[in-house]
């Protein structure tokens, strides 16, 4: 599956859930500007994502240190949260990531384990969709642990 499949399929995950989601027709390319993959909003709270999949037998996601800056530019200029989020093909979950608390490699690059229950804020599916207070409190939480300013 294309990765903009799996997109379309985070944004229909939190849609079902009764939040606002869209996906960025343009992330990945075709343009300079600082998008995320997909942003989500409810009751005031607005989160940035870069959605990342790789085979079910790879260990880590890894995530760009320039994506990532650009994930933040483009959440801290709509006061968003930025998130990254990581499947695992041919598993029905998605893994979520604060991008402060997610191990760095030598090169800056970012990676989450699909196992990582130490700085992986959340994981959800079709059945176990977070309400906005759940992921925001798991968020903030995180940005706190970090050390980070937890405002949104």
């Amino acid at each position: 599956m294309p990765g903009d499949n799996y997109e379309r399929e985070l944004c229909n995950l939190f849609r079902n859930a009764g939040w606002h989601a869209q996906r960025a027709g343009s992330s990945g390319g075709g343009t300079s500007a600082d998008l995320p993959d997909v942003t989500i909003a409810k009751n005031g709270k607005g989160f940035a994502i870069e959605a990342k999949t790789v085979a079910k037998d790879e260990t880590y996601i890894y995530v760009d240190k320039d994506e990532v800056r650009a994930l933040k530019r483009y959440a801290d200029a709509y006061g968003m949260v930025p998130l990254i989020a990581g499947r695992w093909k041919r598993t029905r979950e998605w893994h979520f990531w604060v991008p402060e608390r997610m191990e760095r490699t030598d090169s800056g690059t970012y990676r989450g384990a699909q196992d990582d229950h130490t700085r992986r804020v959340a994981v959800v599916d079709e059945e176990d969709v977070p309400t906005p207070e759940w992921l925001t409190e798991s968020v903030m939480s995180a940005l706190t642990a970090a050390g980070l300013d937890a405002s949104c």
